[in-house]
């Protein structure tokens, strides 16, 4: 699946992380800006904001662990851009004023 910001989502990066964001974003073939905000005496860009209008690439995993009674869920630009860590049915809500989801449920 992919999603679509309704209104571009904006981030200023610094050094570094704007090489690895613009990789990043290029890698997934998402449409984005990036406008320089400050630069070097060399000329290299030291900070930067991106706009990404552009949809993302989203991805959402469900296994079960039948041998240890566990949900295993895997979350790729669902939440936040980049892939999220694991959790366990004790760390997974239903949602708000709904109880948590139980392993022995």
């Amino acid at each position: 699946y992919r999603v679509t910001p309704e209104s571009p989502a904006k981030a200023t990066l610094l050094g570094p992380d704007i090489a690895r964001l613009q990789q990043y974003l290029q890698s997934m073939r998402v449409v984005f800006e990036m406008k320089p905000d400050a630069k070097n005496d060399f000329g290299q860009v030291t900070r930067a904001t991106f706009s990404v209008s552009g949809s993302l690439p989203c991805e959402a995993i469900i296994r079960g662990d039948y041998d240890n009674g566990k949900v295993i869920a895997e979350l790729t630009n669902v939440r936040r851009a980049g892939r999220s860590g694991r959790a366990g049915c004790d760390r997974i809500h239903a949602g708000p004023g709904l109880a948590p989801i139980r392993a022995d449920a």
